[in-house]
């Protein structure tokens, strides 16, 4: 495994985050254990939700996501102008739970 091999995989990945281990082998003729070595151990990534992400953060996101919260606090605290119920998400799944009556 040599840089050339990691910069290209690296590439691929930054290009399409979706990408599965099959088409990086297929595109760069190498075995998937190749492949899956230098996603996790190399470049430091995982797949969550059908896609690569960093599994460490950077120092950007992590500034990003301090100045968020400090804004979050700033808003919320104890005279903020804001409810907690005023936040919207997108990621939120509903689970309903139905049990049949027993005879």
């Amino acid at each position: 495994m040599n840089e050339q091999n990691i910069a290209a995989v690296k590439r691929l990945v930054d290009e399409n985050r979706h990408i599965t281990y099959q088409t990086n082998s297929d595109t760069l003729s190498l075995h998937y254990p190749s492949i899956k070595t230098i996603l996790h151990e190399k470049l430091g990534l995982r797949k969550i939700s059908a896609r690569w992400v960093p599994h460490k953060l950077t120092d950007e996101q992590k500034r990003k996501r301090v100045e968020f919260c400090q804004t979050n606090l700033a808003d919320f605290g104890e005279n903020g102008r804001k409810r907690l119920t005023d936040i919207v998400t997108g990621d939120e799944t509903w689970i309903y739970f139905y049990t049949t009556p027993d005879k």
